[in-house]
């Protein structure tokens, strides 16, 4: 009895003192806990995100709250546009600033709109377009700084074996590094291989940046939850593709790959690609060929400004140009004949301008004209190739990547998002674009999309042959369906039967032909990528042998 008392006394003192042990670690569990969440709170993650959400958290529930009010309220087309007008008056500045404030990957999706003037409203366009431009750079003791801790910890190096010099203001300040001119040694100038001359674009990575764009992307999918409903699965592959930019290794061997495509290609001596010095190239690091050209856009709008004979009148005319393509023509009509403020269609209107030119300033627009539709046409012609007979290709080409060299060619730059297609993705592609091309039926349209990996809820074909349309051809049936944006239209299509699976290649080739079709706002013209690339998907199909490829 007593030896069984002292059995439990001594099983009571051992529960007792494993209590406490368990009490003990729970206190030290919740004071790590703690500790880890007090390091949170006060994260750059944490801030960033809350400034997000507290910034434009009461944007989305305002433009949110409009449309369903709208809605409910069945208001006619022309309330809908004065309303949603002041919104974007509103609300674009303060968007512009969140992006500004925060970088990043805000100041990269602000360029990836900007890229777009008739997908998203002109307030928007008109200054985000300046968001890479805005940023501000580091100093040049900074860069050097990184440039040397780069190429001693790589190659044993130091900037002064390396460099004669730099330029200390950046070529370019972008969200995730900026560029820099600067001149090698003569015994550099030809490292590797390299016969690009002793010019060259240094490109180094902004510390920091590959963080900061991971975390930001987990901001940006509660945003699609919450706001942009079907644009999940495109940000996906925006994230898989953005984040390999994070490596300029994998840049220098894009820059490699097709530079030697289109030096054998029917572009040779129309298109320029930077040649990379890739024995000197790193993770952070990029040295590359000089291409001594202009912004095309710069080039355009220098232009207008010669032939109209001022920069303001040049400015002018290109926002009216964006507003015919991206108002409603109900609504551009009465702007023309009522409204009072240039800004929106008044005195600055396509149409104004012409009627007050000279026949030398017309002759000029006309001149002008003409050169910018054989680029745009060039650019299209470029992309398809790249796309269909290359299977790699720039997922990124908006105006501020496209130089307009001494010679009258092309540049193009920045290959951080360059895309590479397997062989079947590349056939799947062209099946796709063969089909748009040829009018085909929305059943074999929608069959040659479901091959390509899409997939939607309802598997209805009608909407999958539209959603064909809008990735790879052009924005006609958005007009024609009464959205005056593509993006609307999107959503339309979302409504009818969602997307349940996007494949990556779509991602970027839809892109690719967003960004060319936008190109052709200056012109009034309607870019059909489709259209424009099916010799180039016959060629690709016809090399398989397949009897779909055969002539029309």
């Amino acid at each position: 009895m007593c030896h069984q008392s002292n059995n439990v006394g001594t099983t009571g003192m051992g529960m007792i003192g494993n209590f406490g042990k368990v009490k003990s670690g729970g206190i030290v569990l919740l004071g790590a806990t703690t500790i880890q969440l007090a390091k949170f709170l006060t994260s750059e993650v944490f801030s960033r995100a809350l400034y997000f959400w507290v910034q434009a958290g009461p944007i989305v529930v305002h433009y949110k709250f409009t449309r369903w009010f709208l809605k409910k309220t069945k208001a006619p087309l022309e309330k809908r546009n004065e309303v949603y007008d002041s919104l974007h008056n509103k609300y674009s500045k303060r968007s512009f600033d969140i992006a500004l404030h925060l970088r990043g990957l805000y100041v990269k999706m602000a360029q990836i709109i900007s890229s777009r003037p008739d997908f998203v409203p002109p307030q928007y366009v008109d200054i985000f377009i300046t968001a890479e431009d805005s940023l501000p750079q580091w100093s040049i003791d900074e860069v050097v700084n990184e440039i040397n801790g780069t190429l001693h910890s790589e190659f044993g190096l130091s900037f002064d074996d390396v460099f004669e010099g730099i330029e200390s203001i950046a070529l370019g300040s972008a969200s995730i590094g900026q560029v820099h001119k600067a001149k090698l040694k003569p015994e550099y100038a030809s490292a590797g291989g390299y016969k690009g001359g002793d010019i060259v674009a240094v490109k180094v990575m902004h510390r920091g940046a590959e963080g900061r764009f991971h975390h930001d992307f987990q901001v940006f999918r509660w945003l699609c939850k919450v706001a942009l409903k079907g644009w999940g699965p495109i940000l996906d592959e925006c994230y898989s593709q953005i984040m390999s930019e994070f490596d300029y290794r994998n840049e220098a061997r894009s820059l490699s790959r097709v530079r030697r495509n289109m030096m054998i290609s029917p572009f040779q001596g129309r298109i320029v690609v930077p040649e990379p010095v890739s024995k000197l190239s790193s993770k952070e690091l990029l040295i590359m060929q000089m291409l001594e050209g202009k912004k095309w856009s710069e080039a355009i709008e220098d232009d207008l400004a010669l032939a109209l004979g001022g920069k303001e009148e040049a400015s002018a005319l290109i926002k009216a140009k964006r507003l015919d393509l991206i108002l409603g023509k109900e609504k551009r009509q009465a702007l023309r004949e009522g409204a009072t403020d240039a800004s929106v269609g008044g005195k600055s209107s396509s149409f104004d301008w012409m009627k007050g030119l000279d026949l030398k300033k017309k002759l000029r627009l006309y001149s002008l004209y003409k050169r910018t539709k054989s680029y745009v046409d060039l650019m299209v012609d470029v992309q398809g190739h790249q796309i269909l007979t290359n299977g790699v290709f720039q997922g990124d080409p908006h105006n501020g990547n496209i130089l307009l060299m001494p010679n009258g060619s092309l540049g193009l730059i920045d290959y951080g998002q360059t895309k590479t297609l397997s062989h079947e993705q590349r056939l799947g592609v062209a099946r796709i674009v063969l089909a748009l091309g040829r009018k085909s039926g929305r059943a074999e349209i929608a069959k040659e999309m479901r091959a390509l990996g899409f997939e939607t809820k309802f598997g209805n074909e009608k909407t999958l042959a539209k959603y064909a349309s809008l990735f790879f051809d052009s924005d006609v049936a958005a007009k024609d369906e009464g959205c005056s944006t593509p993006q609307l239209y999107f959503a339309k299509l979302t409504a009818e039967d969602p997307l349940v699976h996007v494949p990556d290649v779509a991602i970027f080739v839809a892109r690719a032909s967003f960004i060319l079709r936008g190109m052709g706002t200056i012109l009034d013209k309607q870019i059909c990528t489709a259209s424009r690339w099916m010799s180039q998907a016959e060629d690709a199909l016809r090399e398989q042998g397949h009897e779909d490829a055969a002539p029309l």
